[in-house]
């Protein structure tokens, strides 16, 4: 996405208009209207967080829940929460959704690295991200470059993915096992 590029350069306003254009611009074939908006939305909430406009993020947040359908009582509870509860509520609830859809069909590894380096959840971010690369996940290759892993790219594990998606050598176990469910401890959220 064009918009992902801008924000890789930090041409936050660029970015945040692409994503924008986009949603208005419908969704590829393999879509529906609905669920490219929510992505769309999600990318700007991501640029707002590398911002560091946690406001701003959150309102991108109350936007998903609304084009995600929310019940009025789930909405109302949201704009009443502190900008940083709506936010985490929404990604929280996004992490369980997700989950809930890869039962019944795929769901990049990507996407849900992403829900939880934004939940500021490294170790659960890395442990997909490391799955994404094992699948060879074809959105891996233009998202490893995404600020919104800024905050994983010293750890020994994102290095081998991201020299693994620059052609590098195979799998490390000691690496991978840095990243299983039973070696990670969960960080609060920021």
């Amino acid at each position: 996405m064009a918009g992902s590029n801008a924000s890789v350069r930090g041409s936050y306003v660029e970015a945040i208009r692409k994503f924008e254009r986009s949603a208005e611009l419908g969704p590829p074939r393999f879509t529906d209207d609905v669920s490219w908006r929510k992505l769309n939305r999600f990318r700007i909430l991501l640029v707002h967080l590398q911002m560091g406009s946690r406001d701003a993020a959150a309102e991108d947040a109350r936007a998903i829940a609304q084009l995600a359908g929310a019940a009025p009582a789930v909405m109302a509870a949201l704009r009443a929460a502190p900008p940083e509860e709506a936010l985490r509520r929404v990604l929280r609830t996004s992490v369980r959704l997700l989950s809930q859809h890869a039962e019944r069909e795929y769901v990049s590894p990507v996407r849900r690295a992403e829900l939880h380096a934004a939940l500021g959840e490294d170790d659960e971010a890395l442990r997909w991200l490391v799955q994404a690369a094992r699948d060879r996940a074809p959105a891996l290759a233009s998202s490893i470059a995404d600020p919104v892993f800024d905050g994983l790219r010293a750890r020994p594990a994102f290095q081998w993915i991201a020299d693994r998606v620059a052609g590098g050598s195979g799998l490390r176990p000691a690496l991978v096992a840095e990243a299983r469910p039973s070696a990670v401890s969960v960080s609060a959220v920021r």
